[in-house]
């Protein structure tokens, strides 16, 4: 059996099994959901995970969620890092949530600079990325899917395709006065707070427990 033949048999068999077992597939922003952000992030020693990971991401697993990362990465196009640089942040991000027995399904970025946005097709809201993912894995049920993020476009993303978000409020827009960024009367958030399949919630492990509530 050649090896492509091969290949298209796991990938078969892999799909199948997904169908099976009827998992649901959670896509995750990266920077300020699964690593702490300090912006443009990639260099290894700025490395650390954001509160919550590895317990969320256990909850999420155990539940029967197939985990990617959907992640923007525009400090690429605008030249503050290589492509290659973030390819080893990724890798240490997996390194690190690998003894938990957490894994990726797929990983994607866009690399492109918001003023070249008009002729890319993954920049979120842009669904391209998704569709990257689907590429990767096979048909996926949007409908069941789940997006984490910390921006508004986080969560436009995934509504596009049917599924439901969640904002988390320890990423971008965290603050040390115990009130919460996305519950302020902000004109532009009205439309997507008031969606009902959109939710906020502290943390990616608050995220998992909602989720736990909702399947």
């Amino acid at each position: 059996m050649s090896i492509t033949v091969l290949s298209r048999k796991l990938l078969e068999n892999s799909q199948n099994w997904y169908r099976a077992l009827d998992m649901f597939d959670v896509i995750l922003d990266r920077d300020g959901v699964l690593n702490v952000d300090v912006g443009y992030t990639h260099r290894l020693e700025d490395f650390a995970l954001a509160p919550g990971v590895v317990e969320g991401l256990t909850l999420l697993t155990s539940l029967g969620a197939r985990l990617s990362i959907a992640t923007g990465q525009s400090g690429i196009d605008r030249g503050k890092y290589e492509e290659e640089q973030m390819q080893a942040f990724n890798e240490k991000l997996v390194a690190e949530i690998a003894p938990h027995d957490i894994t990726f399904a797929a990983i994607v970025f866009c690399p492109h600079h918001p003023d070249y946005s008009d002729e890319c097709t993954c920049r979120k809201p842009k669904t391209g990325m998704l569709e990257q993912i689907e590429a990767k894995l096979g048909p996926i049920v949007w409908e069941n899917a789940w997006g984490i993020g910390d921006k508004p476009a986080d969560a436009d993303m995934i509504l596009t395709k049917g599924g439901s978000s969640i904002l988390i409020e320890s990423g971008e827009h965290n603050n040390s006065t115990g009130t919460s960024y996305w519950s302020v009367d902000d004109p532009e958030l009205a439309t997507l707070l008031a969606n009902p399949k959109n939710f906020v919630a502290y943390d990616i492990l608050a995220a998992a427990t909602l989720i736990e509530t909702k399947i």
